[in-house]
């Protein structure tokens, strides 16, 4: 019986009678040649589909439940095309469909082998390649750059398509880390019905003991409350038991509805170190009317004060000496940030001073942690702020207008 393989020159190889050696590298060196890649994976997957397929015909046999009877005898019943999207282009496959004599039922025995979905037209490699691309520049640039330096041609029309009922944005929540990280940041969007523009992204990461970041999720239209519920809900499925933070410390930029939600979270929490002086400034200057000498004079006198580096050593390595001369840098900066507080209350600069009075009680809590455990936490947010800047750039210049709601991408 020969088989053709229909690589747009047709060709024939004896599968059951055999063919030699010279035959094979002639037709595989022809074939790679005209085709490419994509010729090449034709090629073997008409070879898998004739032995996964004739190892099923000619004999009754106990089916696999569900898929037929209980004692089927397969025959071939035809052939068919299946076109499939790849990295490496079109594939134009030619599989056998069987059929059970005792049922009549029919499926393709290639198909389950090689894990594909009944209607699927692309591959889950080209899928994420899409995604990655997709990330990084708009649906129209991601377009020509697959189809320039990939030779992959998809409208971007079906980029946007594949990558919005793609299972790429689905990031299994359940997880425990060391450090939690959150922040979120604003952007315009087409006007709701209350006529505001105004949409927020809200993203969230976490820091492992291996110092390696890890995803919670990327959200629009959601509260802090809500992605709060969301995390507690994956990390905590039994409202019977206790709940156990899923991480030590928080360390955020003190938004007052991030804290009060994503606090619940975890042990404690950590205002940005970098945050403090830099929204202190803007207060001073537009709240309180401060020249712009004295706000700068109090940022720097702020930075200066809350400035406290951990020992580069192990905990277990640090004298005692040196603890406790932490802990009275840690003390001493804490009366710093209050006479600054008096200072700012005396000059009538209530803003200000209301703002540091807010987050002074968290302005060191990784030098406590470290101080009780001996884990090093970081004590500002640069890491995710980098991510949110990104994240801001494709919204506002990547054609994604109004306020798409993005789950845990």
């Amino acid at each position: 019986m020969n088989y053709r393989f229909n690589l747009q020159c047709l060709s024939s190889l004896p599968l059951e009678e055999g063919f030699s050696l010279d035959e094979l590298v002639i037709e595989t060196k022809r074939m790679f040649e005209t085709e490419g890649m994509a010729g090449l994976v034709n090629l073997i997957a008409v070879l898998l589909d004739w032995i996964v397929h004739q190892s099923l015909l000619g004999r009754w046999e106990k089916a696999d439940p569900g898929r037929c009877c209980a004692h089927a005898h397969y025959v071939v019943h035809g052939r068919e095309a299946k076109s499939i999207r790849s990295s490496v282009g079109l594939l134009a496959l030619l599989w056998t469909r069987i059929r059970c004599q005792g049922c009549g039922k029919s499926f393709v025995p290639l198909r389950g082998y090689l894990n594909m979905e009944r209607h699927q037209r692309k591959t889950s490699e080209l899928e994420k390649i899409v995604a990655e691309v997709v990330s990084e520049q708009s649906y129209r640039r991601s377009s020509q750059h697959l189809e320039t330096i990939g030779s992959i041609p998809v409208p971007h029309t079906t980029l946007h398509r594949w990558v919005m009922t793609s299972d790429c944005d689905k990031i299994d929540m359940k997880k425990r880390v060391q450090t939690l990280v959150a922040d979120g940041t604003g952007f315009k969007q087409k006007p709701d019905s209350d006529g505001s523009n105004r949409g927020e992204v809200c993203v969230v990461v976490g820091i492992t003991k291996e110092n390696t970041i890890v995803p919670y999720g990327a959200w629009t239209e959601e509260s802090w409350a809500a992605i709060s519920r969301e995390i507690k809900r994956a990390n905590h499925p039994s409202s019977k038991i206790k709940f156990t933070p899923i991480a030590d410390l928080l360390v955020s930029d003190g938004e007052v509805p991030l804290v009060k939600y994503m606090g619940r979270l975890t042990k404690d929490s950590q205002r940005c170190i970098w945050h403090l002086p830099h929204d202190l400034h803007p207060l001073l200057k537009y709240k309180d009317d401060a020249s712009p000498a004295e706000a700068k004079g109090f940022t720097s006198q702020l930075a200066g004060i809350i400035d406290i580096r951990l020992p580069a050593e192990d905990v277990e390595k640090v004298g005692l000496e040196d603890r406790l001369t932490l802990e009275r840098s840690v003390f001493k900066a804490e009366r710093g940030v209050q006479d600054l507080i008096d200072e700012l209350t005396a000059r009538g600069y209530k803003a200000a001073a209301t703002y540091l009075d807010n987050a002074k009680s968290k302005m060191f809590s990784y030098v406590r942690t470290w101080l009780r455990t001996g884990v090093v936490h970081p004590r500002v947010s640069s890491m995710i702020e980098r991510m949110m800047r990104e994240i801001g750039r494709r919204i506002k210049r990547s054609g994604m207008v109004g306020a798409p709601k993005v789950r845990r991408s």
